[in-house]
């Protein structure tokens, strides 16, 4: 069974090579129909000026009039009737070749289609394969029980990551809508010093108002990503100041509430709630690269896993 099993792997092998040159020519071809265009739209400015020269010519004017008193207005014509020739054919001869190149794409793609889903193929005979390894007790089986068990470890850690890297992501959208609101409030506030009067007031406590809002559901998600920080074992304090975090909030919302009118406390919240993104970019800066490290430990470890069951026959 084994043998069976192989002689399908070395197939879709076969195909995962096809797919690389495919890919590798589809690429090419993408980047010559870029420069095609960049081209074609050059050639297209010199036509229309080919044209319009052309044009001028054959029309009655003082042009027309001076290479006719000269005797050179056929020639001149001629010249422009060329000129223009020529530029409409580098146009079309362009145009032609973003067309095959077109077509050619099309081609590859559905060649690349044809072949299927490589690698949801190639994992579901290895998958097999180690099933019937396990199943038949040979000695490999114990290697391959503790590499599932480090994929299993190492899954569980991405999964902790990409769910606080999510909460970040919903925090940084929080945190960058209450600052937009408050830089709002804060020209509205200078507005309302100046005598903007009822409209200005108006307009300066609407956007603290949505920065109160922004700010309360930042404060809620901030005790998730403590959360989710320790879930995925990363010790938060060494990025934040989790005291810092979770009274910001607090303060912005009690500043507007006692001191709503004075315009040095809008700015003061603004200078607050950047320093909030700035360290807030810097843990998920923190995340990503624990993430990318992770999944390149997992690339690793399945790269060994199927070297170990491609070899067993």
């Amino acid at each position: 069974m084994l043998v069976d099993i192989d002689k399908h792997i070395d197939e879709i092998k076969s195909k995962n090579a096809q797919h690389k040159k495919l890919r590798s020519n589809f690429l090419d071809l993408q980047t010559q129909k870029k420069q095609n265009l960049r081209e074609l739209k050059e050639l297209k400015v010199e036509l229309t000026k080919e044209k319009e020269d052309y044009e001028r010519i054959k029309k009655f004017g003082l042009e027309k009039v001076f290479y006719t008193i000269i005797g050179q207005q056929e020639s001149k014509l001629e010249k422009e009737k060329q000129e223009f020739i020529v530029a409409t054919m580098k146009f079309d001869t362009k145009k032609n070749e973003i067309k095959f190149i077109n077509e050619e794409l099309i081609k590859i793609r559905q060649k690349i289609g044809l072949l299927g889903d490589i690698k949801k193929e190639y994992e579901s005979f290895m998958f097999v394969k180690e099933y019937v390894i396990k199943q038949q007790k040979i000695v490999e089986s114990e290697n391959l029980n503790e590499f599932t068990k480090r994929e299993n470890l190492i899954n569980n850690r991405i999964r902790e990551l990409n769910e606080a890297k999510d909460v970040g992501e919903q925090i940084t959208t929080q945190l960058n809508q209450a600052l937009s609101a408050l830089e709002s409030a804060a020209d509205w506030g200078v507005c309302d010093i100046f005598g903007g009067g009822f409209i200005a007031t108006s307009g300066k406590y609407a956007r603290i108002d949505k920065a109160r809002n922004f700010v309360a559901k930042t404060q809620v998600l901030m005790n998730r990503y403590k959360k989710e920080l320790a879930d995925a074992d990363i010790k938060i304090e060494k990025l934040i100041n989790i005291g810092e975090l979770s009274t910001f909030a607090d303060y912005l919302i009690d500043g507007f509430v006692f001191d709503l009118f004075a315009q040095y406390k809008i700015n003061k919240s603004i200078k607050r709630v950047q320093e909030i993104l700035d360290k807030i970019t810097k843990a998920q800066n923190f995340v990503e690269q624990q993430l990318d490290e992770e999944e390149m430990k997992l690339e690793h470890l399945r790269v060994k896993k199927n070297t170990l069951i491609e070899k067993v026959l």
